[in-house]
Formats: C-alpha cells, structure tokens, sequence
C-alpha cells in the first residue's frame, strides 16, 4: 500500500535469519511536502519540508511588526503559493505556522505578538488555511524548536529538556516527558518575562526586571546609549554591541555579561521549576565564542542547588531553520496519524 502510494520505494533485500530475505524499503522523502512558515519580525521565511523533516526549499518574506497583519499574512500567503505552483496536486500535507508572542493555539489565532502592536486577536490558522486550501495549525516558535531539537538535533532520545530562544525576545520552548508541553492555550515557556532584576529596566510589557529587558538582541543595543550616552551617541546594532564587547570595549563589555548573566538566572530558575537537566540554547547565544557563553552556563550553575547540579548541561543548537523544521514536524505527524494538540484550520 505504502508503495503504491509511492511513499516508499524498494531497498533491496535484507539479511535472512533462516527463512526468506526480507524485502527492504527506504521512505521517499518529497513523496509529500509540508509547507512550513516562520514568521519572525524584521522578517518571515516560508519552506517546503520532506517526510523526512528536511527544507527543501525556502524563501524570504518581509515582516515588520508595524504593518497590518492583513498585510503581513497576504504576503506569506503570496510566498506559500510560490511552492503550491512548483508541488504536483495531492503532494502538499498541509501548511504549520510557527509564531512568536502570545497565541490560542485551540482556536489557531495570535492574541499578540510584543512590539507588533497591530497584531492583536488574528486568524492566522483560519486566514492561511482559505487563502492556500490546505489544512493548517500555529505552533509557538520556541516549541517548534523544541520539536526540531528533539526529531533532528542533539536532543534526540532524551525525555526532558528545554529550548530557550534570545534573539528578538527570549521565550522557552519545553519537552517534558517525551512530548513539547504548550499549556492550556500554546503559551507555556514565557521565560523572557520572568523577573530577574526586580525594579529594573522597564519592559515593554508593562512590567520591570524582565529577562528580556536585558537579554534580548533588541536589548542588547539599547543599553549602551542608557549606560553611556557620552560615549555611545547614536543608533547601534546588537551585533556591533557583541563585536565591540568581544574586543573589549565598554559599556559594551558590560551589557554583553550582564545580558549572559541574566539570562543564565531565567535559565537556572527554569530548571529548578521543571528540573530539566538539559537546556538547548539558540539565538545569538549560540552565535558567541565559547569562552564568552561560559558566562551563561556558569551563572546557572552557581543558581541550582547541588541536586540540581549533577548532570546540568547547557548545550547550543545546531539544527538550522529549526523553526521551519518544527512547523512542519506536526503537519507530517498529521500525515502519519500522529495526533496533535493544537487545533487545526481547513
């Protein structure tokens, strides 16, 4: 049946252990595709996916956070139906939405997403689902990483672990007890807004002391005009903030260690709440020199009480695109007759 539906094609025979050789088969990965869409501001991507949970193809599409999400979500749809030309009919699964921000991910809507003031209360699982025909669900995009650690990274195997993202915002994606754990609406691992300096910098939020007052990218080129305007008297980016921190140089040096430092504390408060003994970190974080990461993996460790302590490890990712990856992951579980939590739109 899997043959005929061409799903899988003939490997050759296998070893005998007295009887007939076994007849092989290996999966044909593009026999059907996922389309997968990352929306992230400055900027979205949308991919086609494998069976195997590998991109085959991808493309860039604008996103800012100011624009009307009508517009946003129009130029997403745009970018999909560039891959539904390419896609013989009948091979495309379904379409998985992985977003930042807050979301009910049982009615497939984004309530909202931080410095996106627009998007407020959008169907995004009902807009996409209509504009490309195809079945279609919101994942959030730490637990889409989550999920690609898991199915393609060095997570694979274990249990219980967690993914934090510091990039635009800090958020966490969680896998406990062999599956992501999203909460009642999709919004578990908010970590980002976890006080870590009480009466401390204002975050957009509303509230003070947040981790991602301080160890967000966002965050990390603000601060250096707050601690020495005489010195920093214009507009820079974070990564020139981590350039000129690297080499030394300050205020940059210190609001680069004080970003690893707290976000190591939202990291040690997280495992001691959940006791994951494993954190996957992605974002910039990854992106650092490992003699200046070890800031992060120290901090959390002085935090954890002994017990914790034992087999502690904070790993950085390696899968690429996990985001798109894991978008996919549970259109192709779908596929397989692998049930899914979140709700779908069609």
């Amino acid at each position: 049946m899997l043959e005929a539906q061409g799903l899988v094609s003939p490997a050759g025979l296998g070893r005998s252990n007295g009887g007939r050789q076994p007849r092989l088969f290996t999966l044909v990965s593009d026999s059907r595709v996922a389309l997968a869409i990352h929306l992230q501001f400055p900027g979205a991507k949308v991919a086609t996916v494998g069976l195997n949970g590998k991109i085959i193809a991808m493309r860039h599409a604008p996103a800012h956070g100011r624009e009307d999400p009508v517009v946003v979500l129009d130029r997403l749809g745009s970018a999909a139906e560039s891959f539904l030309r390419r896609v013989p009919v009948g091979r495309l699964i379904g379409v998985g939405v992985a977003l930042p921000g807050y979301a009910d991910l049982t009615r497939g809507v984004s309530l909202r997403i931080g410095r996106a003031p627009a998007w407020r209360d959008v169907p995004v699982s009902d807009v996409l689902s209509r504009r490309l025909g195809l079945p279609t669900l919101l994942v959030h995009d730490t637990a889409a990483m989550a999920l690609a650690e898991s199915d393609a990274g060095d997570a694979r195997g274990q249990q219980h672990f967690a993914f934090v993202l510091a990039e635009e915002g800090v958020s966490a994606g969680l896998f406990l007890g062999g599956t992501v754990y999203q909460g009642a609406f999709g919004n578990a691992g908010l970590i980002g807004h976890m006080t870590v300096r009480p009466n401390g910098r204002p975050c957009f939020c509303g509230s003070a002391g947040c981790a991602e007052a301080y160890a967000s990218a966002r965050a990390l080129a603000e601060r250096p005009t707050e601690l020495a305007p005489e010195i920093v008297g214009h507009p820079v980016s974070y990564q020139d903030v981590i350039r000129q921190a690297l080499e030394g140089r300050e205020p940059f040096r210190t609001v680069l260690d004080e970003a690893l430092e707290l976000l190591g504390i939202a990291i040690a408060n997280l495992a001691k709440i959940l006791e994951v003994r494993t954190v996957f970190v992605g974002g910039y974080p990854a992106r650092l020199p490992e003699a200046a990461r070890a800031k992060i993996f120290g901090t959390a460790h002085a935090h954890l009480q002994p017990p914790l302590k034992v087999n502690f490890d904070i790993r950085y990712s390696r899968v690429l695109e996990a985001g798109l990856v894991g978008a996919a992951i549970p259109v192709i579980r779908r596929f397989f007759g692998v049930p899914t939590t979140t709700r779908w739109a069609s």
